[in-house]
C-alpha cells in the first residue's frame, strides 16, 4: 500500500449564516433574562451586537407583575385562601397580579391555551413578568386552564407519539408549528424543532381543584425553591407542619391509558429532597375509580 499524508499546520474556517426573523425592538431592547444568558451563553457580551434594532434603553415596564397567577373567576371566588397566598408572595418580595379568563380570554381545551399563551406573549415585557403559576384544569382536551398537547415523537412507532406540557407558555417566542401540520412540538428535521427553546418566563402549576385550594395558605406553592431544578422549576406544596416539602399526586386518565403520579413523587422524595437534607410529607389519591395503592403519609380521598 503506498500513498501520501498531508499536514496542515493551521487553517481558517468560515461559518456563514443568514439572520432569522429580526426582533421586534420591543423584545430586542429588554433586559429581562438577560442574567439567565450570561449563564447559557459563551459569549453572552458580545451577542448584544447582532441586534439589529439595537440596544437602547430597556422599554417601559410597569413592575406590577412579576408574578402572575392565570386562572378562572370561578376558582378565584371560590377559593378562602387564594388572596392570602398572594399577600405571600408580595411579602417575598414579588408584585402579583391574578389574571382570569376576562384578561387572557377564557375558553377551554386547546382555545384556552392559545389564548394563554397569547396574552403572555403580549404582556410578559411591559409587565416584567418573570413566574407564572397556572391554577386550574389541565387536561389539554377540555381543561379551563389547559396544558398544551404536543407532538415530541412524531414519527414513534409505539403510539406514544402526543405529550401536554406547560412549556408551552415559558417558550413564548418559538414557533411551535413551524412546518404548519397542525401538530405542535414536533422534534427532528421535518418536526418544529431540531435544538429545545430556551424559557423567557419560569412556569409552575397548581391543579386547582377546589378540594384542594384551601390549602394554598397553609401549603403555599413555592415554585422557585426546589434544590437542583437548574431552572426548570418544579410546581410543588410547602407543608411546614409535614415537612419541608409536600408532594401531591393524583392518576391522570387520558382516553385507555392511566397515568400514575405517585412514581414521579417517589423518585422527587428518594432522587431530589432526600440528599438534599429535605424531609417530605406525601399525599397520594386512594380512593376513587381507580386509587394509587402505594403507601404514603396520608391519603387524598
Amino acid at each position: 500500500m503506498t500513498g501520501s499524508v498531508r499536514v496542515v499546520d493551521d487553517g481558517t474556517i468560515a461559518l456563514k449564516y443568514q439572520r432569522g426573523e429580526v426582533l421586534p425592538s420591543e423584545l430586542a431592547n429588554s433586559t429581562t433574562g438577560d442574567g439567565e444568558a450570561s449563564q447559557i451563553l459563551v459569549n453572552a457580551d458580545d451577542s448584544s451586537l447582532g441586534y439589529t434594532t439595537g440596544r437602547g434603553a430597556p422599554p417601559a415596564s410597569s413592575g406590577t407583575a412579576t408574578y402572575v397567577i392565570i386562572t378562572t373567576s370561578d376558582i378565584q371566588s371560590g377559593s378562602a385562601e387564594l388572596a392570602s397566598f398572594v399577600q405571600l408572595k408580595q411579602a417575598e418580595g414579588y408584585t402579583v397580579a391574578v389574571e382570569t379568563e376576562s384578561a387572557w380570554g377564557g375558553g377551554t381545551g386547546d382555545a384556552a391555551a392559545e389564548n394563554i399563551r397569547r396574552w403572555l406573549k403580549n404582556n410578559y415585557v411591559s409587565l416584567g413578568i418573570q413566574y407564572v403559576l397556572l391554577i386550574g384544569d389541565p387536561d389539554p382536551e377540555w381543561g379551563d386552564v389547559p396544558m398544551k398537547m404536543t407532538w415530541p415523537r412524531p414519527t414513534a412507532t409505539d403510539g406514544d407519539t402526543q405529550s401536554p406540557t406547560d412549556y408551552y407558555y415559558a417558550d413564548l417566542t418559538s414557533n411551535w408549528d413551524a412546518n404548519g401540520d397542525g401538530q405542535y412540538g414536533e422534534w427532528g428535521s421535518n418536526g418544529d424543532f431540531t435544538q429545545k427553546p430556551l424559557p423567557e418566563v419560569c412556569v409552575g402549576r397548581h391543579p386547582g381543584l377546589r378540594r384542594g385550594l384551601h390549602h394554598a395558605r397553609q401549603h403555599p406553592v413555592q415554585d422557585d425553591q426546589l434544590p437542583g431544578s437548574d431552572g426548570h422549576r418544579l410546581a410543588e406544596q410547602r407543608a411546614p407542619a409535614h415537612g419541608d416539602f409536600q408532594l401531591t399526586t393524583m392518576k391522570v386518565v387520558q382516553e385507555s391509558l392511566a397515568t400514575d403520579g405517585q412514581t414521579l413523587a417517589d423518585s422527587i422524595q428518594t432522587d431530589l429532597l432526600a440528599p438534599h437534607g429535605f424531609s417530605s410529607y406525601k399525599l397520594f389519591e386512594q380512593a376513587g375509580i381507580d386509587p394509587v395503592t402505594a403507601p404514603c403519609d396520608a391519603a387524598i380521598e
